[in-house]
């Protein structure tokens, strides 16, 4: 049997490893990506619209979010409510990051309502667009203000355009 300990301290050796190898990679890449993303860390509030199949109406959502990883991760708590059809509230929690062998930001987030995906992409100046195989969404980061435009890709799916404001 083999001992908690020993499978604790592989587990740490890996992580490092993992983690030194995409460092090396990067070589100093993602300083300027996760500067641009720590400007999401804060409390934010806004409103915006959606479409989806025949309905479409207005929503509020919140998006807290805080420096987690040792500044190397930004992690939020995010909730939408309003979307006909769906649960009342919905919760996300996002996670983004920067993969250095692929010089792209990264983006995973799971709900509440059993979705969960994974994102990358690239920034071109204050906007981050991100993509997977079934949808596209594009943030527009400043420190006061964030846009958000998703899109997903099969015929009849989701749209939302929403605007939010910081607010702490």
């Amino acid at each position: 049997m083999i001992a908690l300990g020993k499978i604790a301290g592989t587990l740490v050796a890996g992580c490092l490893s993992l983690c030194l190898t995409q460092q090396a990679a990067s070589a100093g890449a993602p300083a300027t990506d996760m500067k641009k993303l720590a400007q999401l860390t804060g409390n934010w509030q806004g409103t915006g619209t959606y479409t989806w199949g025949k309905h479409s109406g207005t929503l509020k959502a919140t998006w807290r979010c805080r420096s987690g990883a040792g500044a190397a991760a930004v992690v939020c708590d995010f909730e939408v409510s309003g979307i006909e059809g769906l649960p009342e509230v919905i919760r996300e929690v996002d996670l983004f990051g920067y993969d250095g062998e692929k010089k792209q930001v990264t983006w995973d987030w799971v709900c509440s309502i059993g979705g969960s995906h994974r994102y990358s992409g690239t920034f071109s100046g204050d906007r981050l667009e991100v993509s997977d195989a079934s949808s596209r969404t594009v943030l527009t980061l400043t420190a006061r203000r964030i846009t958000i435009a998703y899109a997903a890709s099969e015929e009849g799916g989701i749209t939302l355009d929403l605007a939010m404001t910081r607010t702490k």
